[in-house]
């Protein structure tokens, strides 16, 4: 491996470190109106936030290297003593899958099973469609909603029986 290819596996290492420490999966659940009807949709949702700029300077470097379509947003302190902080979003169907399966070999705790599901869940609704065209979601698109937003892939409690 040359230098170049050492230094980006160092980065990813590092990245998918910092996003298991700072970042976030999930299915959100929200509406769009379709053909005059209010429509509930799932949106995959991927994201990290931090105060440290120099850190999402770093973050925004390895995203853009490896050609991953992200959001960043400045979000403004809700209290005085709050500082501000960035927000880096994959957000949508194709970000995210795309996002979850370049990232997924570098992950080692719990979000490395909560990517599986939503990588799962992805594909089966792109099978289905490109984009959001009101395609009724199937039975085991909303029990994988179900699962990925239960507490069980929510609850934090350490597994003792590992």
């Amino acid at each position: 491996m040359d230098n170049q290819q050492e230094r980006l596996e160092i980065s990813l290492e590092w990245f998918a470190g910092f996003f298991e420490a700072e970042g976030w999966i999930s299915l959100m659940k929200t509406y769009r109106s379709y053909k005059g009807e209010k429509k509930v949709i799932y949106v995959p949702v991927c994201g990290m936030c931090n105060t440290d700029f120099e850190i999402l300077y770093q973050v925004e470097s390895v995203l853009k290297k490896n050609e991953i379509g992200y959001q960043l947003q400045l979000r403004k302190p809700r209290k005085e003593t709050h500082k501000k902080s960035w927000q880096i979003n994959m957000q949508c169907l194709k970000k995210s899958l795309l996002f979850l399966e370049w990232i997924l070999p570098y992950l080692r705790g719990q979000k490395r099973f909560k990517a599986q599901q939503v990588i799962r869940f992805c594909k089966l609704r792109k099978e289905k469609t490109q984009g959001f065209c009101g395609v009724a979601y199937s039975q085991d698109e909303l029990d994988l909603f179900d699962e990925i937003r239960s507490k069980i892939l929510n609850d934090y409690t350490p597994n003792t029986a590992r």
